[in-house]
């Protein structure tokens, strides 16, 4: 097997409990090789169609480290696999969510997707997004706002934008992070609350069938990835978005509440 598609799969820091063992997750990226029964890897389009796709060292913040690096553009990006018996809590319903996501993006899109669960179309009941609508500008800088989309029982959408825009400039990283607790919404920029918390008429997000390549993270945009966190069931506070922004999600302290 070529050491790029060896590559696409990348080391799990941590599996805490969440419902069950082994459903709220953070990659960090720094360890090759699958370790977990959910799997992170680069997606299977991006696998066949970009051989780059993988591991690379890069410098973010005056900081060497690993992060999963691809150039497919809407080809590009993660998927998780969990097979059956694991990752109930990601797929089940959802009172409370907690996403995070470092990246890069190079050139900027209109359209990025951080997070995703589907559920066969975004109209069936369960399916959710995390993503920005960036409106104005160009490849090198575009200014938009954040989005967090999910679907209710009856097929409809409901969408949460953030009150307050942003800038995305070409290569540049940050952390973006959204929390979903029982119908309010609040976005996070660089471990800032972004704009006013926004209210959804949800409480509760459906459960989603589980299938494999049903979650994918970092999508739609060249560039790269690192440190996502996947916290279903857990709504973290702004103090611990902030401290997970500082830290990173291998700092002991960071960890210890992303298990509780």
């Amino acid at each position: 097997m070529k050491r790029s598609i060896i590559l696409a799969f990348a080391g799990v820091l941590l599996f805490a409990v969440a419902g069950r063992a082994g459903d709220a997750a953070a990659f960090d990226f720094e360890r090759e090789g699958p370790s977990s029964p959910c799997l992170l890897g680069s997606g299977r389009d991006a696998v066949a169609a970009d051989k780059e796709a993988g591991f690379k060292k890069e410098n973010r913040g005056g900081v060497e480290t690993h992060v999963l690096a691809f150039s497919n553009g809407a080809r590009s990006g993660a998927v998780i696999r969990c097979p059956a018996g694991h990752g109930d809590a990601i797929f089940g319903p959802l009172g409370q969510l907690t996403l995070s996501l470092a990246f890069r993006s190079d050139p900027v899109v209109a359209t990025p997707c951080y997070f995703q669960r589907i559920n066969g179309s975004s109209t069936r009941p369960g399916f959710l997004r995390f993503n920005s609508q960036n409106n104005s500008g160009d490849e090198l800088e575009r200014k938009g706002t954040f989005r967090f989309t999910v679907t209710d029982a009856d097929g409809k959408n409901h969408t949460a934008a953030s009150t307050a825009p942003w800038e995305a400039r070409h290569g540049e990283w940050h952390r973006v992070a959204v929390v979903f607790d029982k119908g309010n919404v609040r976005f996070y920029l660089d471990g800032e609350l972004w704009g006013n918390p926004v209210a959804i008429p949800l409480e509760v997000i459906p459960e989603s069938e589980a299938r494999p390549e049903s979650i994918r993270a970092g999508f739609g945009f060249s560039g790269a990835i690192d440190d996502l966190v996947i916290a279903p069931g857990r709504a973290l506070s702004g103090r611990e978005i902030k401290q997970l922004h500082e830290e990173g999600p291998a700092a002991p302290e960071v960890r210890a509440f992303l298990k509780r």
